[in-house]
């Protein structure tokens, strides 16, 4: 085999391999798209560039599935990924870049993705409501 075909052949590996079980499964996200149709656009425009189009990260940290979304120091509810997301997405300079109204329905999305119970509206009032464990 040619130094190139096996680099071909471990990339091919390594791209099933990150797929399988990592991410949303296909029930999740069509749910949240239908349920949080404003977050599902956000996160297709601002967000799938890096984190994947099922959020599972081929480029940055997981943002949807099964790693994502795990209790972290600084990360305990969904007021406190609203705040995350807002002040470091998209990275570098964009953050911070979108309205907040976009901001609210991204986080709505990624916690409806992960089958999150949330009140309506999801907003400030509510958000904290929401644990990330």
């Amino acid at each position: 085999m040619s130094r190139r075909s096996a680099l071909l052949v471990s990339l091919a590996l390594v791209a099933c391999a990150s797929r399988s079980g990592s991410g949303p499964s296909d029930a999740q996200l069509s749910a949240a798209r239908k349920a949080a149709p404003a977050g599902a656009k956000v996160f297709a425009l601002y967000c799938s560039s890096c984190h994947g189009e099922h959020g599972d990260a081929p480029f940055a940290p997981a943002a949807m599935g099964k790693q994502a979304l795990r209790r972290r120091p600084g990360l305990e509810n969904g007021l406190d990924l609203f705040r995350y997301v807002k002040a470091r997405m998209p990275p570098g300079d964009k953050a911070g870049s979108l309205s907040e109204e976009q901001y609210w329905a991204v986080t709505e999305y990624m916690l409806r993705v992960q089958e999150r119970p949330l009140q309506e509206p999801f907003d400030a009032t509510t958000a904290p409501s929401v644990r990330l464990e």
